[in-house]
């Protein structure tokens, strides 16, 4: 075979046919094989629960981190949903971070969605597509979920609440990326 038909052969056939030809040709090595892809990750499995499970998250919650505060409110469970904002301060008082979250009771599991914002309210996701996590995990007063959709590069958030304690562990996907972590107080009249 000449090159030119050679070259003909592998775009009309693609790359079944030049190892079907290199493996004709004296003294060729033999072409590897593709490398299967990557399993895709399972998806998070959710657990089953009500709205009325997370109560124990309503409340102002404080945290002061070196002069830096962060704040995190949620409302009472009503309906099929709670309702949340944090907001994390620089020490001069300005706002490094704003964000609102929902959590929702839906007929297949409860999902936690959140948007971040700046001081002024942009949105930092597009309007369409909220960080969406599902919980797959509850414990008494510790709820874990986990990434399921869009989630910006999150892997899970973790809330534990002993007494007036509640900390908050985000983690995310990026593994060499240490985890953000809020111990948090409950404020009086919160």
């Amino acid at each position: 075979m000449t090159t030119l038909p050679v070259v003909a052969l592998i775009l009309l056939a693609g790359p079944v046919a030049l190892a079907a030809y290199n493996s004709n040709q004296p003294g060729s090595a033999p072409t590897p094989k593709p490398e299967a892809a990557a399993p895709a990750a399972p998806a998070p499995q959710p657990v089953k629960a009500t709205i009325g499970d997370l109560g124990y998250l309503h409340g102002t919650w404080r945290a002061d981190m070196r002069g830096q505060m962060a704040e995190e409110i949620w409302s009472a469970p009503s309906g099929n949903n709670i309702m949340g904002c944090f907001r994390w301060q620089k020490p001069d008082g300005s706002a490094m971070l704003l964000e609102l979250l929902a959590i929702t009771q839906e007929a297949d599991a409860v999902r936690l969605r959140l948007r971040h914002h700046t001081a002024a309210l942009g949105a930092k996701e597009p309007a369409d597509k909220p960080q969406t996590l599902v919980l797959t995990g509850l414990e008494g007063t510790r709820a874990t979920f986990s990434a399921e959709r869009d989630a910006g590069g999150l892997s899970t958030i973790r809330y534990a609440r002993e007494g007036d304690r509640l900390t908050i562990t985000v983690s995310f996907s990026d593994a060499g990326r240490a985890p953000l972590v809020f111990e948090m107080s409950k404020a009086s009249g919160g």
